[in-house]
């Protein structure tokens, strides 16, 4: 590239990061030629060390880093060489920390091949060098490429494990918070490393105090950013062998819970530690009660669970406060520490708390034993009559609402986890709750109605008879006139749990429920359509039962023709549960299903054939406006260098258009099994789209839908072989 082309260049890197959108789009136009040439590296490694504009050279570095790999081999020995000096030099003396760190990005690429060829034999002496550097950028940026390293060549890296640890050691006690913080990514890198050997062991386990002792140092300084990731790693190395952390475990259990019950610091640095313990509780449950040290854990969880809320505190709040992080923490040990360690702690908390005049204590009382119910259920049921009184007591008569909602909570988990046992004291829980539904609280009536409804799921026979009038009555009255939305959808989800545990019994109240739900189905604003999606899935479950199917069927043509017209009222979940109720309708009209199976298969493949994500880059921690050149300019790389730099490829997914999707597909192998004979004009058109789907990337996240997850769209292929395609073989045309 001669001077008056390498003159054009520079004005055009420039012109790329102006505001203009014309200008700027004929520079990337330009860029992106010239960028084929592989003479655009020494122009490039000139203007990232001479240009006076710190934007220029943060351009040029990431352009570099983009195409140095795929131009790398075309340039000359010399040329290279000149690269390896122009670019080490530019991490010594340049002044701006984005540009250097987009130099870094460009010697971690480059070191990627040439390290292990043997063609940068100085590099990693010059990294050494720089880690004992005077000035806080170089050794920051020294740690940082060591890190790149340890990740892109491990092979070569590991041959210097004794001296990388070394190095992260002084790093990880370094003054400037930058270096500590690059420090402990390294040792991050470093524990993918770590071999099967004692002396690795050891090093690693060498580290864990000087990570404590930078977490204590910052905690004392302010410096919680730091701390927070000093914890992720520390969380990294429980995770590995019990070799490495159990001479060590002690002392970082006692460090978790001082950090933990440091009500000075902020919340999201003290819930850190929690989840440290709770990753202990499940990685290494033998050990913590080896060294009797699940004790400590378990009472100091229940004390976080009683910690007053913040005032400022909303539900909407990101962070969690100590009551709302310490439970999950406490059921994780439940699962996964044998009961006998867990129950004995946690009950003697209930005995002392439950009784107290402060509501916060009587709260986390209930809520201890409520989390612990699903690992410990054995033991949990012996104790059940013991503990029911105080629940009940809370439920219907204390003054706290927080208190009375927990209690609601409590009965749901002793519903879901301690039966039979609490399923046969239903005459001492029942009534309670009934009386319950007309809390002023609305929260208390969301937990209420969310028990009625499991308690409701696993009573048999006759045992719900006796309670289907009143509480048919207050449910009825709650889908009408409920606080909040939330509550009517739980009302609606409640009520037909009692009729399907009803069976015939609750023929009597069938026209009544049929009546509000059709109440519901004529609503059309916005912000209320989940109650109609809700209605519509009620719909679908009470076909399911006899008394449900007989009362229907007059109605049910009606009732198909609203469902349809729901569809354009543009909701993802009522589309999915429509979708849900057409499979239902399928099962029970078989063949008389005809007249709407074009309807409904038009609505299934409209679904199935809807974008579900959407693929997107991270941007590098730079300017957007340069990254935006760049990408422009030059595109994506072909190679997979990108990943040494910062542009990652993520995958945003819309959960509920896939939910949606799983139903439609749900629908249409029911429609394939129900109505064989007529659904053979669709086998070609359903062929193509579940051969994409059957090779789905992502499984649905959400498995307790109505829909039996993302699998059915994977089984969908076999419903349709079942139902339709031995039609369309003849005896003559199969190869034997």
């Amino acid at each position: 590239m001669d001077a008056q082309q390498k003159a054009e260049l520079s004005v055009t890197l420039a012109q790329a990061l102006v505001t203009d959108n014309e200008v700027r789009q004929q520079a990337e136009e330009k860029i992106k030629i010239a960028a084929k040439n592989p003479a655009i590296v020494p122009a490039l490694l000139e203007f990232l060390h001479s240009s006076p504009e710190p934007p220029v050279r943060h351009l040029a570095a990431l352009i570099l880093r983009k195409r140095i790999t795929q131009h790398w081999m075309k340039l000359g020995r010399e040329v290279q060489d000149q690269a390896k000096a122009v670019l080490l030099d530019n991490i010594v003396k340049e002044t701006t920390g984005t540009v250097r760190r987009a130099v870094s990005d460009v010697v971690g690429v480059i070191a990627k091949h040439a390290v292990p060829a043997g063609e940068w034999p100085g590099l990693l002496e010059f990294l050494h060098q720089c880690t004992q550097s005077s000035q806080e950028e170089h050794r920051e940026v020294a740690l940082v490429l060591f890190c790149s390293l340890a990740e892109n060549i491990p092979d070569v890296l590991s041959g210097h494990f004794t001296t990388l640890q070394g190095i992260f050691l002084r790093g990880l006690g370094d003054s400037a918070p930058s270096v500590r913080r690059a420090a402990l990514n390294s040792v991050m890198a470093l524990l993918e490393l770590t071999g099967n050997s004692e002396e690795e062991y050891k090093l690693v386990r060498d580290l864990v105090h000087p990570i404590v002792q930078v977490t204590r140092a910052c905690l004392e300084t302010g410096d919680e950013e730091t701390a927070i990731k000093a914890f992720e790693m520390l969380n990294e190395i429980v995770e590995g062998p019990s070799k490495i952390i159990n001479p060590v475990l002690p002392n970082l259990v006692q460090f978790c819970l001082e950090v933990a019950g440091n009500t000075t610091l902020d919340l999201n640095t003290r819930q850190m530690p929690v989840e440290l313990l709770g990753q202990l509780g499940v990685s290494k449950p033998k050990q913590l009660v080896r060294m009797k040290l699940i004790g400590p854990v378990i009472t100091a969880m229940c004390m976080l669970s009683a910690e007053p809320r913040p005032e400022d505190f909303g539900d909407d709040d990101f962070q969690l406060p100590a009551c709302k992080f310490a439970p999950p923490i406490l059921d994780m040990i439940g699962q996964h520490v044998a009961a006998k360690h867990v129950t004995g702690t946690v009950l003697q908390f209930y005995q002392n708390a439950i009784g107290s005049s402060n509501f916060n204590e009587r709260r986390a009382a209930l809520s201890s034993v409520a989390v612990v119910a699903e690992g410990c259920a054995e033991m949990m049921r012996k104790v059940l009559k013991e503990l029911l009184p105080g629940v009940m007591s809370c439920l219907t008569s204390d003054a706290s609402e927080e208190v009375r909602a927990m209690s609601a909570f409590t009965l749901s988990q002793f519903a879901m986890f301690l039966q039979p046992e609490i399923v046969n004291m239903h005459a001492a829980v029942l009534p309670g709750l009934f009386n319950s539904l007309r809390d002023p609280a609305a929260d208390v009536q969301e937990k209420v109605l969310e028990a009625v409804e499991i308690f409701c799921d696993h009573l048999e026979g006759d045992a719900v008879v006796p309670y289907m009038a009143p509480l048919m009555e207050l449910l009825m009255h709650v889908v009408k006139v409920g606080a909040k939305k939330e509550i009517q959808l739980m009302a609606l989800v409640a009520t037909c749990s009692v009729a399907k545990s009803g069976g015939s019994s609750f023929a009597p109240y069938m026209p009544g429920l049929i009546s509000v739900l059709q109440m519901c189905m004529s609503i059309t604003q916005p912000e209320m359509l989940t109650i109609r999606a809700q209605a519509i899935d009620c719909f679908g479950l009470l076909l399911t039962t006899e008394s449900g199917a007989a009362a229907l069927q007059p109605s049910l043509p009606a009732l198909l023709q609203v469902a349809v017209e729901g569809f354009a009222l543009g909701h993802a979940g009522l589309r999915e549960f429509t979708h849900s109720f057409f499979g239902h309708a399928v099962e029970a009209m078989k063949d008389e299903f005809a007249p709407y199976l074009s309807h409904v298969m038009h609505l299934a493949l409209q679904t199935l054939q809807t974008d579900d994500g959407n693929i997107f880059e991270d941007s590098e921690q730079s300017n957007p406006d340069i990254v935006a050149a760049v990408r422009n300019a030059v595109g994506d790389s072909d190679d997979s260098d990108d990943e040494e730099g910062g542009n990652r490829n993520s995958v945003s997914i819309r959960t509920g258009i896939m939910d949606e999707k799983a139903a439609a597909t749900h629908l249409v192998g029911k429609c394939a099994e129900a109505c064989p004979t007529l659904f053979g004009p669709y086998v070609e058109t359903m062929f193509p789209i579940m051969k994409k789907m059957a090779g789905y990337f992502h499984e649905v996240p959400h498995p307790a839908t109505s829909v039996d997850s993302w699998h059915g769209m994977r089984r969908l292929v076999a419903e349709v072989l079942k139902a339709q395609f031995c039609q369309y073989l003849r005896p003559s045309s199969v190869n034997t």
